[in-house]
């Protein structure tokens, strides 16, 4: 049975600078395509604070992209408010011609059109919602006045599709029926691509290296890591820190001045595609030391590439204790030191890890066995048999 699929999300590729919830879109996409389904992306034009995308259609591995522009850029990239009066009567015009709307992210302006046109329509919506049902780091007020009037986006919806225990355990506090609620993680894809960049070359870099990617923002921790890393007792070892700013990167620079550690640290911007593959290749570890996470992918793309991680708890995966593939910490200074001067220096204990990690993605983050699942989840939403 071939479905008709709408995907609604903020920004898509080629915007890799969005976080996390965009490569979930992709694969998810990409896979129900590969499995005969039809698919549409609809989203903004966003591509950073000062760009936008300048197609209005594009196929993407062939997934059908429709590009809108928002209202202000600015207000999209630095406030989240993505706004576009044409997209949204684009929607109004096309929502009859999908059987089933999937929906990203939990508190966008996007989500209550859609709330009010699937009612209208009658049309089923499954969500998914990135880790963004707890109110963290910043905005309460915003964030429970819209939790207060469209809470119903979550509690309409035919499922809410959550990434760990964690998320699912906020779900039923935020009052979901747990009948509605499916725990399904995210996946990576593998690289067997041959690496065409040499990235230390590139990029000036001496020595081994931990790495950090995602985006420069105090929620990730990267504070306290440059800071762990400045007191540990690694030796030649660097740090690189990749990623685009976040209005963070002049205080980030201000602490690697004070622990004088500036021949150390690089901050290298955004990398993407053959840099990316590069740098997971040539680093050492992949360090996360987030204050909040949902389900990070980029610790599983680690793991895919067999490199062992330091993560904190809020990553939420802790299959990287039961496959002793990385160390959990809290966040910690002390913790932080002593997880990177142990996977540093232990050769034996790192090259066990480095195994462990592949093995753990291997059996159970492929893209294709949890497009599986995705799948049954759109096919009960319409009443079907699975």
């Amino acid at each position: 049975m071939t479905l008709k699929v709408l995907q609604i999300i903020n920004a898509f590729y080629p915007c890799s600078s969005y976080g996390g919830p965009v490569p979930v879109a992709y694969n998810i996409s990409k896979q129900l395509v590969d499995h005969g389904h039809e698919v549409t992306i609809y989203t903004s034009n966003l591509f950073d604070e000062k760009n936008v995308i300048r197609e209005k259609e594009s196929v993407i591995d062939g997934i059908k992209v429709n590009y809108f522009n928002n209202i202000s850029n600015k207000l999209a990239w630095r406030k989240h408010l993505y706004i576009s009066i044409k997209g949204w009567l684009w929607l109004i015009k096309n929502i009859n011609k999908f059987d089933i709307l999937h929906l990203h992210e939990y508190r966008t302006l996007n989500n209550v059109i859609v709330l009010i046109l699937t009612r209208i329509f009658k049309k089923p919506y499954i969500i998914t919602t990135h880790g963004f049902i707890v109110i963290a780091m910043k905005s309460f007020k915003k964030k429970k006045i819209y939790d207060l009037l469209f809470g119903n986006i979550l509690k309409k919806s035919n499922f809410v599709h959550v990434l760990t225990d964690e998320e699912y355990k906020d779900a039923l506090d935020f009052g979901i029926n747990k009948t509605k609620i499916v725990k399904i993680p995210n996946g990576v894809t593998i690289h067997k691509d041959i690496q065409r960049v040499n990235f230390k070359d590139k990029f000036n870099i001496k020595n081994d290296y931990i790495f950090f990617l995602g985006r420069i923002n105090r929620v990730k921790g990267i504070d306290l890591l440059i800071q762990g890393f400045a007191k540990s007792e690694i030796g030649n070892t660097d740090l690189v820190i990749a990623g685009p700013d976040e209005n963070y990167l002049h205080e980030l620079k201000t602490i690697v001045k004070r622990q004088r550690i500036e021949h150390k640290v690089h901050f290298i911007g955004s990398i993407y595609g053959d840099e990316k593959i590069a740098a997971f290749n040539e680093c050492k570890i992949l360090a996360l030391t987030s204050r909040f996470e949902g389900m990070p992918i980029v610790v599983l793309e680690a793991c895919s590439f067999k490199k062992p991680v330091v993560i904190t708890d809020k990553c939420n995966i802790n299959d990287i204790e039961r496959y002793n593939c990385g160390i959990i910490i809290q966040f910690d200074e002390k913790e932080l030191i002593e997880a990177l001067n142990k996977l540093i220096n232990d050769t034996n204990d790192y090259l066990i890890k480095s195994e462990n990690a592949y093995k753990l993605v291997k059996e159970k983050y492929t893209w294709d066995s949890i497009v599986q699942q995705v799948e049954k989840l759109y096919k009960k939403s319409l009443g079907k048999k699975v």
